[in-house]
């Protein structure tokens, strides 16, 4: 008869040491999302809310190292971008848009700020082409022509 030897703590031939030893091997350690500050972020995109006027959109990218979405809320009202109120003096633009749209044989539409200077803004047509200039059509899509006051790039 046969003996068996009871396996002893730290004996290679137990069994709960040979699985140990077996996942230490085939387990991969875990994948470390790297942080925001560890990666590059490619910019895909921004949303705000249609016809809102709030001033505060959501951009969105992925990281080039996690391959993961990134998404930051900017609040241009309180990040301290926008740094005073604007004041508009409607009556003077108001005519200056009346003047381009009399030139147009198409159905103007104007969108007016509430807020703002002369100086802050001015007209913008999104479809106009600067190489066809004064052409009645410049700017027509679908038999429209939106005019809109945009910001001026320095204004603020």
């Amino acid at each position: 008869m046969t003996s068996q030897r009871q396996p002893e703590k730290g004996d290679r031939n137990t069994p709960n040491d040979a699985a140990a030893a077996t996942a230490d091997i085939g387990t991969p350690a875990p994948t470390r999302i790297p942080s925001e500050s560890d990666e590059t972020v490619v910019f895909t995109g921004l949303v705000t809310e249609p016809g809102g006027q709030a001033m505060t959109v959501a951009v969105y990218g992925y990281g080039t190292v996690s391959q993961r979405w990134r998404v930051a809320v900017v609040d241009f009202s309180t990040n301290g971008i926008i740094s005073r109120n604007c004041e508009l003096n409607l009556l003077k633009n108001v005519s200056q848009i009346k003047l381009i749209i009399k030139d147009v044989k198409c159905t103007g539409v104007v969108d007016l700020p509430t807020g703002g200077t002369a100086e802050d803004y001015e007209v913008w047509s999104p479809h106009e082409i600067p190489a066809k200039g004064d052409a009645p059509d410049n700017g027509c899509l679908l038999g429209m022509k939106e005019f809109f006051y945009r910001l001026k790039e320095n204004a603020l």
